[in-house]
Order: C-alpha cells, then sequence, then structure tokens
C-alpha cells in the first residue's frame, strides 16, 4: 500500500487506535478524529465521532 494521508475516526482507542498505529507505522500521515486525544496520529481533533455534522466539520 502506497503511503498517504489517512482521516481514522474513533483514532484514541481499539480498533481505531489500531488502524492509525499500523497506517503511522507504514508512512502514512494519519489525522485522527476522537472524543479523547489520539497519541498515535500526526493530527488529533477532538470531535464526538456519533455527531456526523461535527465529523463533517472536522474533515
Amino acid at each position: 500500500m502506497t503511503a498517504g494521508i489517512a482521516v481514522v475516526t474513533g483514532a484514541a482507542s481499539g480498533i481505531g487506535r489500531a488502524v492509525a498505529r499500523e497506517l503511522t507505522e507504514r508512512g502514512w500521515l494519519v489525522a485522527g478524529l476522537d472524543r479523547s486525544p489520539a497519541p498515535d496520529c500526526a493530527v488529533s481533533e477532538r470531535v464526538d465521532v456519533a455527531d456526523a455534522e461535527a465529523v463533517a466539520a472536522a474533515v
């Protein structure tokens, strides 16, 4: 997979964090969206990912 830019929702924990970490390790620039800080991301935006309008505004 060629490195690029990814937006990962739920990036602070669980599957979202695992995806963000894997992409980062593969050279991707990751923007993480979550209610909590996303430690494995180049950019971390605090967003309630259950709020579709908030996610759209963040992206």
